[in-house]
């Protein structure tokens, strides 16, 4: 029988995680409804419909899919200006993938449009005839079409009408390999990522491998695709995909020949031990569901559709050029998302659309990840609730549709830290080389996905570093290597490589300068560094962003710290990583203080919250693991 004092302990954990899941759900679930009303309503439209409509309106999204059947591909069209349009129309960015791959032109004034009129292969958006191009096309009208009193287009009348109409989705075929193709390579490619793990790494737990495999298979193809293109081997995105899944498949039945792994293991999947793993299924579950709003709402959200859906587009139709011709370019992005969906634009085109499957299967690999390295901790019982907490975090699961890199970048930190705790709790050499060198490679990756990936990964090493002589493992110092050494040849090589098509400088290198020259003057802009710790404690309580999370956590810190209790050595490492990739985000805004163009509050405003997910990730992953340290018993 479990103790009185165990089960009232286990009572009291759960009873919390409840409650918190609970406090989630209620600003998950509005949101989750209102799109997913919406997009039931608009199942036998495109993804770029979709997109065009969850971004703006059913109107925008009408008037997108008529200018893509008016104008040409290879169409250069004529923007408007802000002052007689609305943004989304009047920004590059935004058009360049709404009209991908036709080229776009953008007046920044009303007369320029009078400049384009009678141009060559030129298509000029109307914004009503009397303000945009101007009165002076009144009169053509075999060169207008309109597509409502207000907004039309205007270009050469015999190429009106020659663009690419959207597809009728109720023909069989084109579901057949629109929508169920895509899926069933991605289920494919997750299995294939799995197996490819369960080599590695055997001694998981089978759902973390299957997380795991996928992000070092998208890892492997975003990296050898952007090494085809760089050398010129391969241009065209589309084969690029077919060659890597080609491979991935040949070496995967390879391997079950050789009887390197078995068939079998599938079923591990659904029986971990003795016990259907009835969380993995809930989790798998509430995967099924984000994948369902993510491909369903299509590239809707600012930065899906202007950064890195444009230049995933851009990567499609021109190469690594269309990496500075297309989207924004405020630094040098890393292309690891650009690539991924640059090859899944390419070969499954628009209608799913496929390329937002990646980002609610990062999100689903995350979860199966932090679930297998709890459930080692405790029962499935209290490492599901757990899990389910962090699967309901607002900004989490938001970001689970949204299209952002944000995310994959959250999944390789974590999951990097969880296999960097794991390689010091193992005894057989071997394996804990091969932990080592794949936590190393998920850092790497890391790096590879957003440029803010360097700092976080640097902020880690050394908290981990710091760790080890602190608790005397010092006979793991020297294996630190194995961690590094992939990180540092990914950021030489892409150091070196990007100065091809990226001429920029990253804003934080910029202003690095300039802080100097402030220090030197004393000048230490003590108010903007208040700013950004007062805008951090506050969002710690913002339910909207982090739900119950954020108070959560601190409340569980502070007991434990009043308590008694004497934690895992290793629950640190979380910890520490936590803090370290919280304060480097602190530091990279402070740096952004230094910056002439923008307040502190437009940076703040402009994304802080999704810059700090790694960081809370980590520490809910600790909270949990301080909650469920000590393996309670099921008294079975």
């Amino acid at each position: 029988m479990m103790p009185l004092f165990q089960r009232i302990k286990k009572s009291i954990v759960i009873g919390l995680f409840g409650i918190l899941i609970v406090v989630n759900l209620i600003y998950i679930v509005p949101d989750m409804g209102s799109f997913g009303l919406g997009i039931l309503s608009n199942l036998d439209r495109t993804g770029t419909w979709r997109g065009a409509r969850f971004a703006r309106s059913e109107n925008f999204a009408d008037y997108i899919m008529f200018l893509r059947t008016e104008i040409p591909d290879t169409g250069i069209v004529v923007i408007p200006p802000a002052e007689v349009s609305m943004w989304t129309l009047s920004n590059t960015h935004a058009m360049q993938f709404f009209l991908d791959p036709r080229e776009i032109k953008n007046c920044t004034t009303i007369d320029c449009g009078a400049y384009y009129i009678g141009g060559e292969n030129t298509y000029i958006l109307i914004m009503g005839l009397s303000q945009f191009p101007g009165e002076i096309i009144q009169n053509q009208t075999v060169n207008i079409r309109m597509h409502n009193d207000t907004w039309g287009v205007y270009g050469p009348e015999d190429g009106l009408g020659k663009g690419s109409p959207p597809v009728d989705l109720t023909r069989f075929e084109i579901l057949a390999t629109d929508i169920f193709l895509p899926l069933f390579s991605f289920i494919l490619l997750i299995l294939i990522g799995y197996y490819s793990a369960s080599m590695i790494l055997p001694g998981l737990p089978p759902w973390s491998r299957l997380g795991i495999g996928f992000g070092v298979l998208m890892g492997v193809f975003s990296v050898s695709g952007y090494i085809f293109l760089y050398l010129g081997w391969i241009e065209n995105l589309a084969l690029c995909f077919s060659l890597l899944f080609g491979l991935s498949v040949i070496i995967l039945v390879a391997a079950l020949l050789t009887k390197k792994v078995h068939l079998g293991i599938i079923t591990d999947l659904f029986v971990w031990g003795s016990t259907l793993e009835i969380w993995t299924i809930l989790i798998v579950v509430l995967g099924g569901l984000y994948i369902f709003l993510a491909v369903g709402a299509g590239f809707h959200a600012t930065d899906s559709y202007v950064l890195w859906g444009a230049k995933g587009a851009g990567l499609a139709s021109e190469g690594l050029s269309g990496v500075i011709t297309r989207g924004t370019n405020t630094t040098a992005y890393p292309l690891h998302i650009p690539l991924l969906i640059g090859m899944l634009m390419d070969s499954f085109g628009d209608t799913l659309p496929a390329s937002k499957l990646i980002f609610p299967i990062y999100y689903l690999s995350l979860l199966l990840v932090v679930y297998g390295f709890l459930k080692e901790r405790s029962d499935s019982l209290l490492a599901g609730l757990s899990t389910l907490v962090l699967a309901t975090m607002p900004i989490l699961a938001r970001h689970a549709r949204v299209g952002y890199a944000n995310l994959p970048l959250t999944f390789y930190l974590v999951v990097g830290v969880i296999l960097f705790v794991r390689a010091l709790s193992e005894s057989h050499s071997n394996s804990q080389r091969v932990l080592w060198v794949v936590s190393g490679a998920f850092f790497a990756l890391a790096i590879w996905t957003r440029p803010e990936g360097l700092w976080l990964v640097i902020g880690i090493m050394i908290a981990g570093l710091t760790w080890l002589f602190l608790s005397g493992e010092f006979k793991n110092v020297h294996k630190v290597w194995l961690v590094g050494i992939i990180p540092l040849l990914l950021w030489v090589g892409w150091k070196v490589t990007s100065s091809r098509f990226y001429v920029g400088i990253d804003p934080v290198e910029g202003n690095i300068e300039k802080l100097v020259h402030q220090f030197s003057l004393s000048n230490f802009h003590q108010g903007e560094f208040i700013l950004i710790l007062r805008y951090f404690l506050r969002l710690l309580y913002d339910f909207q962003t982090w739900g119950a999370v954020g108070l959560g956590s601190l409340i569980a810190i502070t007991v434990f710290f009043l308590s008694a209790h004497k934690p895992d050595s290793k629950l640190w490492i979380l910890w520490m990583t936590s803090v370290s990739s919280l304060v480097v985000i602190i530091v990279i805004y402070y740096v952004f203080a230094f910056d002439q163009l923008h307040d502190m509050d437009w940076w703040l405003g402009g994304g802080f919250s999704r810059m700090i997910m790694p960081g809370m990730t980590l520490l809910w992953v600790g909270v949990a693991w301080l909650l469920l340290q000590s393996k309670i018993p099921t008294g079975n």
